[in-house]
């Protein structure tokens, strides 16, 4: 394992530790339960938003989810059925394969997951005071969309940036983003904002003629 990929799993190790050393202070009433909020400020689509591609085609799939950079296979399998659905629903391309085949366009995503930084030592605070400190963690989402249309053809890429919130030890604040069941629930919603809009972006680039590699 690389020093860099060692110093993330510690970090994610002892972020867990301190926030379930939190959790065990806090207790289990409501009051001061764990809150999850999709950031509001992407959304969904609206319906004057979405470009429509007239002749979609087929398009091998490069996904790839990462952890502050860090590709992460577990995440990745979780992640990539969610977002082809997603992608699927948009109807810009006629099929999603994970195969190359010659003249295929292919289509790479990546999207990185972000924990804000001090977040441990936040919710350790919170623990301490028995929920008197409210929390609040952000983990950032960036994704990367990138095309390649054919053999010597320049790329088109677009980037979404999204968030999911908890809170502890406060009540509800509409303004945070929009509130959700549980952490599962926020992240399939931050993946299937995320794609919609990516997917989107691109499809509104794909109207222009491909250009040659290197324009």
């Amino acid at each position: 394992m690389s020093g860099i990929m060692l110093r993330a799993v510690r970090r994610t190790r002892l972020r867990r530790v301190l926030i379930v050393a939190a959790l065990a202070a806090l207790g289990a009433g409501p009051a001061i339960a764990a809150k999850f909020y999709v950031d509001g400020k992407l959304g969904n689509l609206k319906p004057s938003e979405i470009v429509t591609v007239s002749d979609p085609k087929p398009v091998q799939l490069l996904f790839e989810f990462q952890s502050s950079g860090v590709p992460n296979a577990k995440a990745t399998k979780y992640a990539k059925p969610i977002a082809i659905a997603s992608i699927n629903q948009r109807h810009v391309f006629s099929e999603l394969s994970e195969e190359a085949a010659p003249g295929r366009a292919v289509l790479t995503i990546s999207m990185n997951n972000i924990p804000e930084k001090g977040a441990a030592g936040k919710g350790f605070k919170t623990g301490l005071t028995f929920g008197l400190a409210p929390l609040k963690v952000t983990d950032s989402y960036v994704a990367h969309f990138e095309l390649l249309r054919g053999p010597g053809s320049a790329p088109i890429a677009c980037d979404v940036e999204h968030a999911l919130h908890m809170t502890m030890g406060k009540g509800e604040d509409p303004s945070i983003g929009v509130l959700v069941k549980n952490a599962t629930d926020g992240i399939q919603m931050v993946i299937d904002q995320t794609m919609a809009h990516g997917i989107n972006c691109l499809a509104g680039k794909m109207a222009a003629p491909p250009a040659a590699a290197g324009q």
